[in-house]
């Protein structure tokens, strides 16, 4: 199917890429040469499945003739292996100058596609293909393309170098980026040269002037600063594009395995090796010993040897290296236990037709292995776990004559069942076969059944040997078994010329493990050498996915060491190494960690049903089931809320009921039915009127879906019926979900609708630690211009900082030369002098601010703020908080909880500073100031939550738990922090003695009043980061979750940078206006920032999105007003840190009397 659908793909690329141009028409073809039919005109039907393909020969060619002499620009073609050139002339012809094109398929590869233009001007009214070499050339599809309709010079002088207005690149088929002056623009990138060179001159020139006033200031101040600046480019390159592709989807070469591919390509062996193989590197360099039984078990005691041998054999491929088509066909599918571990064409075992039974296929999944000097010696099958497979099995026994079968399982282990019982208790028939038990002889570790198969007249005698104990033992006692059961098997095998059938359960790591053991003790005990690399080599070569994780290799060593040695016990080292008993079912090679969910083939995989509410009311949400929605026949089974968080959101999660089984294909299915009466109709037509949709989780990934749609005339009301899930996995984890909903039922009072589903498992190369990226969604805004913004907020920020710092130190300067030459005055000087400035504050600029226990708490919240935002952004960075539901609000809750010590010393040591007495009722303050505001908010809202019955509604048991976190943990946790400030950092240390009696505050300008400046404080900073504010509402309000936490982090340096700077200018000209209530100034000037952050949530709520209804208005509205509180505290904690620093430092420099 993925075939399929990759030559569809490809089919539509090529259909876009040449139309675009003047297609040639070729009016006869021919070729050099034809084999099994495949001539000529294949080439040219425009089926991407079909191909032309010629004799075995010294430069076979193909050409074909056009209507008239034509120039052709611009080819598509797909060739098979070997080295292709394409010419175009007056007639056949192989001259230089006539080359267009060259392409050849890269090592590795069966199949290359190219689109490129032409090397050479060349024109005339024959095109010619030519394979060098020796070689079959095939020809898949080829479509000369002439001068692009778009093209302005007529491509006179070779490929377009000049389009039309308003139209760029190679095919003049895209349209302008920019809009230019002559509404022309770049070939190659569509952007106006001129202009941008303009813009980006005085721009430049711009950045320079800053830059360098910037550098001369710090040189000046004798400061250095470091930048560093990293832009990622990503080149790009439309004038070819070349697509290589083998016919097995899974058999392409992997980038950074360490494989070098200029190393001379190995063959591998196969036991059909007069079939096509595809060649892959399987060897980098290293050098494969070669060793005697003897040898071999001394270079494996040392430690360095082994693991040397264990990267040589990681760095071998271990993906697909042939042809699967039959195993791929739709009909083989469900013959199939697993979609990645299929059977090369060229050595699988091929059903033939039989006597009494229907025509069910010639497809069984089974490969034959070579051994040890016999060509067939194995047959690697998956143990029977359907009737049809069952039946297909017996044939294939048959059909061989094999006379012996391994079975390298027990039907159960633990909960998983590994195989169907496939033999009778004492006989049976299956299809035109009846099975006979002789007799059953039980060891420790197997089972020993002597079977009689009889078809017809015939009967035969064949062996079975069923390993028992695998699952249960440790690596020691699995290697004692192997072996035993392995001598067992040959002694019954020995004089044998037919393959002896081996089987586990759903994967084949066992019968890999078993094969290489029997091989290589065969090799080293008849011909005295051993060659480990070599034969996996060999053994993948045959069958992909053998012997391909590292603990494989290490059970391989043990084993060959007890196998040569006749002593099963292995040393210390081997027992260290397994810590515990471990599953060599393991068939993929990707990292894992302990969190990670694996499934075995067939095992449930649990279908959630979240919470249905409107689309655009993101929050309001309620019960998937409190529409009349009907669950599947399964048992259903609770869900409890793993987390805080989870809790906190509404997760409200129901078992759908549903049948999904890992891998296991579900074709359209009736689940339910429901009868729609009066109340259930009406309840529909509500959820598709307000464009409700639904969320799932199946393990743990999201998937959405829409109840319903409205007809064009909006009289009719529909209701989707069937859900088809396309699940995609990599190895034995679930990495990509995706839900299409069909069938749309027309919603009528009275009538009865029936739910179906579907399930389609795909094999996909997403890892599973990369599964979430498809839900950052990076096109939620272009990056240029989202990037291009953040650029020129940190432009301002510099250019802000350097001039007011530059204005602000020049300033100070002049204030210190004033006040250094008055203290050279007499008394009498000064007494006539016109004395003014914020020096003449030094007496009450360090006063106690009013109410500073309720400062103080705000400033020790803000502190506690800033320290969670910040943790909780570069946890969201390094980890992946958005994976899991609820765990960026857990996290939250843990770290603010956690860091609560903070709150206490800052907010205690500044309170002790200040001159306060009731420190507990500062601390009970500071403790409770935020909590308090948000479990208020948050417990209004959830009474009206549960007014409307949402999913939103908070637990009483999560209230309970809240208060529990804020009592026995945020509380004790402050007082610590409190303690410890006040005793710290308590003391007062100030630069300035402070009047018994305040200072008269003078007289001023309106603009120089404090709530003036606090109304304007926060403008600038706000305008900062007012293009980032649409982000990131849209990214938490909208759950648009893309890079939003290292953006976070960006605008989190910029506000805070800005805030400062701008209230310590405001501070400043506070002071000089010889006012000295600058803490409650620089606190509010900068808190005033999440006021107009307020404003513009009104004017997102009302023109940037379509929330309606009360709860929602409600819920918006209160966490707004909760975010901006917090935005607040936290502003106004930085610009009262960054204007206490300054005012110190400006009078602790100054002479003071």
């Amino acid at each position: 199917m993925a075939l399929v659908v990759f030559f569809i793909i490809l089919g539509a690329i090529h259909f876009v890429q040449v139309s675009v141009g003047s297609n040639i028409n070729f009016t006869r073809v021919n070729q050099s040469s034809e084999i099994n039919n495949k001539r000529a005109q294949n080439a040219i039907d425009g089926d991407l499945f079909s191909f032309s393909k010629t004799e075995i020969g010294l430069n076979e060619s193909w050409w074909g003739t056009f209507e008239a002499p034509t120039r052709v620009v611009w080819i598509f073609i797909g060739v098979g292996q070997g080295h292709y050139s394409v010419f175009v002339g007056d007639n056949v012809t192989y001259q230089q100058s006539a080359l267009c094109a060259s392409v050849q398929t890269p090592s590795g590869s069966d199949i290359t596609y190219s689109n490129s233009s032409c090397k050479n001007i060349v024109k005339g009214n024959t095109m010619t293909v030519r394979r060098i070499g020796n070689g079959s050339l095939v020809l898949y599809e080829i479509t000369p393309v002439g001068c692009p309709q778009n093209c302005k010079d007529g491509c006179i002088n070779g490929p377009c170098k000049e389009c039309i207005r308003e139209h760029y690149g190679p095919m003049c088929n895209k349209k302008c980026i920019q809009v230019c002056t002559d509404n022309t623009c770049d070939i190659e990138k569509g952007e106006c040269l001129k202009e941008n060179i303009v813009v980006a001159v005085i721009f430049g020139i711009c950045v320079l002037v800053i830059i360098a006033c910037g550098v001369g200031f710090f040189i000046k101040r004798r400061a250095k600063f470091i930048k560093l600046f990293k832009l990622n480019a990503r080149p790009s390159d439309d004038d070819e594009i070349v697509v290589t592709y083998s016919r097995s989807e899974r058999y392409v070469e992997r980038p950074n395995t360490g494989i070098d591919t200029r190393a001379p390509a190995q063959v591998p062996t196969s036991p059909t090796s007069n079939c096509p193989v595809e060649y892959v590197h399987m060897i980098d360099g290293q050098n494969s010993p070669k060793l005697s039984p003897d040898e071999l078990i001394k270079y494996l005691e040392k430690r360095q040897n082994e693991e040397s041998l264990l990267q040589d054999l990681a760095r071998l491929p271990g993906w697909m290296m042939g042809r699967c088509f039959e195993a791929e066909r739709e009909e083989n599918k469900a013959k199939n236990r697993s979609s990645t571990l299929l059977p090369y064409d060229r050595n699988r075992v091929v059903l033939q037709p039989m006597a009494g039974i229907d025509n069910t296929g010639d497809y069984i999944n089974a490969s034959y292995i070579a051994g040890h000097g016999r060509e067939k010696a194995y047959i690697l099958t998956f143990g029977p776990f359907s009737t049809d497979t069952k039946l297909d099995f017996w044939r294939m026994v048959w059909q061989t004559n094999s006379t012996c079968i391994v079975m390298l399982t027990a039907l159960r282990e633990g909960e998983k069942k590994k195989c169907l019982q496939y033999w009778p208790e004492e006989s049976e028939e299956c299809g035109p076969f009846f099975i006979l038990i002789r007799n059953t002889e039980t060891f420790e570790d197997y089972v020993i059944r002597h079977i009689l198969l009889r078809k017809r007249e015939e009967t035969r005698r064949l062996t079975q040997f069923q390993l028992t104990t695998w699952g249960e033992n440790k690596r020691r006692r699995k290697i004692d078994s192997l072996l035993r059961l392995r001598c067992h098997v040959n002694s019954v095998t020995y004089s044998d010329k037919v393959p002896t059938i081996i089987h586990s359960g759903p994967g084949i790591s066992r019968i890999g493990t078993y094969i290489s053991i029997d091989i290589l003790l065969q090799k080293g005990s008849e011909d005295g050498v051993i060659d480990i690399i070599d034969t996996i080599v060999k053994l993948r070569s045959q069958r992909a996915y053998l012997l391909n994780t590292r603990k494989e290799h290490q059970f391989l060593f043990s084993a060959l060491k007890a196998g040569f040695s006749h002593d099963s016990r292995d040393d210390e080292r081997d027992e260290k190494d397994e810590k515990d008993d471990e599953s060599i079912e393991e068939i993929y090679v990707n990292e894992h960690s302990k969190a990670d969910v694996y499934y075995e083939d067939g095992e449930e995989v649990v279908l959630w049903m979240n919470t249905v509410g409107p689309y655009h009311n993101r929050q309001e949400t309620y019960s998937y089931f409190s529409l009349p929605f009907c669950a599947g026949p399964k048992e259903s089974i609770g869900h409890y809320h793993e987390t805080l968080g989870e809790a906190l959101q509404g997760t409200e999660l129901e078992f759908s009921g549903l049948d999904i089984d890992f891998k296991g294909e579900v074709k359209k299915t009736e689940y339910c039915t429901v009868e729609l009466n009066e109340e259930k109709y009406q309840a529909f037509v509500y959820a598709v009127k307000n464009h409700y949709w639904y969320q799932m989780y199946i393990d743990d990934l999201p998937i959405w879906g829409i109840v319903g749609e409205i007809s064009e005339n909006g009289d009719d009301y529909y209701v989707w019926t069937h859900k088809k899930f396309d699940i995609g996995y990599n190895g034995k984890q679930i990495v990509d979900v995706n839900l299409t909903s069909e069938a749309k039922k027309k919603l009528t009072a009275g009538a009865k609708i029936s739910f179906s589903y579907e399930v389609h498992f795909t094999a996909s190369k997403i890892k599973f630690d990369k599964r979430f990226d498809k839900y950052l969604d990076p096109n939620f805004f272009q990056h240029r211009i989202h990037w291009f913004s953040i650029f020129n907020s940190f432009m301002m920020v510099i250019f802000l900082v350097g001039l007011v710092s530059m204005i602000l130190m020049r300033t100070l300067r002049k204030d210190y030369a004033r006040y250094s030459k008055e203290e050279d005055l007499d008394d009498m000087e000064k007494d006539l002098g016109d004395e003014y400035g914020w020096k003449q504050v030094h007496g009450d600029v360090f006063r106690p601010a009013s109410n500073s226990l309720l400062f103080s708490s705000l400033v020790g919240t803000g502190y506690h703020i800033a320290v969670v935002s910040l943790c909780v952004i570069v946890f969201s960075i390094l980890g992946d908080l958005y994976t899991e539901r609820g765990s960026l609000l857990s996290t939250a809750i843990f770290v603010y909880a956690a860091t609560s010590p903070v709150n206490g010393y800052f907010g205690g040591s500044l309170y002790a500073r200040m001159g306060g007495k009731v420190w507990i009722k500062q601390m009970m303050v500071g403790a409770f100031m935020l909590p308090v505001a948000v479990c208020g908010t948050a417990f209004f809202i959830n009474f009206i939550a549960i007014y409307y019955h949402a999913s939103r509604a908070i637990p009483f048991g999560t209230m309970v738990a809240v208060t529990c976190i804020c009592i026995f943990v945020i509380l004790p946790l402050t007082l610590v922090g409190t303690v410890l400030g006040r005793n710290l950092a308590g003391q007062p240390n100030y630069p300035c003695r402070v009047n018994a009696v305040p200072r008269p505050i003078p007289e001023k300008k309106w603009f120089m009043e404090p709530a003036v400046i606090i109304f304007l404080g926060g403008i600038l900073p706000f305008g900062s980061i007012f293009i980032e504010m649409y982000f990131i509402f849209t990214s938490f309000w909208a759950y648009k979750i893309y890079y939003v936490y290292g953006f976070m982090l960006l605008v989190f340096v910029i506000l805070t940078i800005v805030t400062v700077c701008v209230t310590i200018v405001c501070t400043y000209f506070l002071l000089n206006a010889e006012d000295y209530r600058w803490q409650w100034t620089s606190f509010s000037a900068a808190a005033s920032t999440a006021g107009y952050v307020y404003l513009y949530s009104f004017y997102y709520f009302f023109f940037k999105t379509k929330m309606y209804g009360f709860f929602q208005t409600t819920f918006y509205f209160g966490y707004m007003a909760l975010f901006s509180l917090a935005l607040g505290i936290m502003c106004g904690t930085f610009g009262y840190i960054g204007t206490s620093y300054f005012v110190r430092k400006i009078y602790s420099t100054v002479k003071i009397d």
